[in-house]
């Protein structure tokens, strides 16, 4: 059976592997409706009494949507005014 969390469980989850993120913004991303173009968060659901929880399957999910949508950012060019002199282009 798979383990469920909830909302402040799953920031924690999401923030110790890599996708930091705050218990507001999860409850933010759940306002966000289906014609809404911006993240919506991981999947959830609500049980009788009204809290939200969270699926592992569906955080992991995710954090795999997340992490491989990151690109490494490409060193900055050395401004030609700190250039060594045996440098200069």
């Amino acid at each position: 059976m798979a383990r469920s969390y909830s909302t402040a469980g799953a920031a924690q989850y999401l923030t110790e592997r890599g996708v930091r993120i705050s218990v507001s913004l999860l409850q933010k991303q759940r306002t966000r409706g289906a014609d809404d173009t911006r993240d919506r968060g991981p999947c959830w659901s609500r049980d009788p009494e009204g809290r939200c929880w969270y699926d592992q399957e569906a955080l992991d999910k995710y954090l795999i949507e997340k992490l491989s949508a990151r690109r490494p950012l490409e060193p900055a060019p050395m401004p030609g005014n700190l250039r060594r002199r045996d440098e200069a282009a």
